[in-house]
């Protein structure tokens, strides 16, 4: 569902690996993991982690195309596509610039 993954707030790590497939072209593979909380204050208690039902959890992972484009001035176009691993939803994400 749209709203399975919300909450106030959250942690989350992800990683990237890089790399050059020509001058202006590059590509990525990448891994995301979160986990939401609809309370703060399940989240600054002793055991944050222990309730389930106050709590969302997902991870994808990904591999997407960067290409330079230096006139545009704003870092690199990102065409990515993301497979969530709990789900089996994919999804295709476009940006522009660096995600950090």
């Amino acid at each position: 569902s749209e709203n399975e993954f919300a909450g106030q707030h959250y942690i989350l790590a992800n990683g990237e690996y890089r790399f050059n497939l020509a001058a202006n072209l590059g590509a990525v593979l990448f891994g995301d993991a979160a986990i939401v909380w609809l309370d703060k204050d399940r989240l600054t208690s002793r055991a944050p982690f222990a309730n389930s039902s106050e709590r969302s959890r997902g991870a994808s992972v990904g591999a997407g195309m960067r290409l330079k484009i230096r006139a545009l001035g704003v870092g690199p176009v990102r065409l990515d596509f993301a497979y969530q691993l709990s789900s089996g939803d994919t999804e295709f994400l476009f940006g522009m610039g660096d995600m950090f």
